[in-house]
């Protein structure tokens, strides 16, 4: 059986872009998102100090790589990029253990 898995993504806005403009592009990434196989649930948020966590549930871990392999070729992961500042980005990819 897989393990489920959570992909976390650590960020900043890149300086100039508003909140409102990538929450607008965060529900682009949405759309795209519920296409793909093996995506379950997305959740954002973010701290006063402008650190954001982008939180993507998947099915597994084969399924969450197979999905970003293809999401800097969709106009939806361009765009989301862009709004980044590149140089703050980290992911990680975790196994969940335990939820109640």
């Amino acid at each position: 059986m897989s393990q489920e898995i959570v992909e976390l993504v650590l960020f900043k806005l890149a300086e100039g872009v508003s909140e409102a403009d990538f929450l607008a592009a965060a529900q682009e990434t949405d759309r795209w998102l519920q296409r793909q196989t093996g995506y379950l649930r997305r959740e954002l948020s973010r701290d006063e100090a402008g650190q954001w966590a982008d939180v993507v549930h998947w099915e597994s871990l084969a399924l969450a790589e197979a999905a970003a392999a293809g999401f800097m070729e969709e106009p939806a992961g361009q765009q989301m990029a862009a709004l980044l500042a590149g140089d703050s980005v980290q992911i990680f990819h975790t196994e969940v253990v335990h939820q109640s």
